[in-house]
């Protein structure tokens, strides 16, 4: 299976990067779990919890929002090295011909 997002190529450098998108990753993935279920019981209960007013689900969200900034502005700047690499294979693959 070929990996496209993450080549090997780009993080050989930095590896802390690669290990900071994974982790950000998955607590993004486990949080926004989290608030999905804040939410339908906030829903469903009717406002008797008011789990959304409470400050600790509040900051939840925050720090969700936060990772997901960061990590998608990390997604994107990987995924623009990868592709200045494969137009750079490209063009040297023409001069070659």
């Amino acid at each position: 299976m070929q990996r496209r997002h993450f080549d090997y190529k780009l993080n050989t450098g930095r590896p802390w990067v690669n290990l900071l998108s994974r982790v950000l990753t998955h607590l993004s993935i486990v949080l926004s779990a989290v608030m999905v279920v804040v939410y339908f019981c906030d829903v469903y209960t009717r406002g008797e919890m008011s789990f959304l007013a409470n400050p600790i689900t509040k900051g939840m969200l925050l720090a969700l929002c936060l990772m997901v900034l960061v990590n998608s502005c990390i997604q994107l700047s990987c995924l623009a090295k990868l592709r200045s690499m494969q137009k750079f294979e490209k063009l040297t693959e023409k001069k070659k011909d």
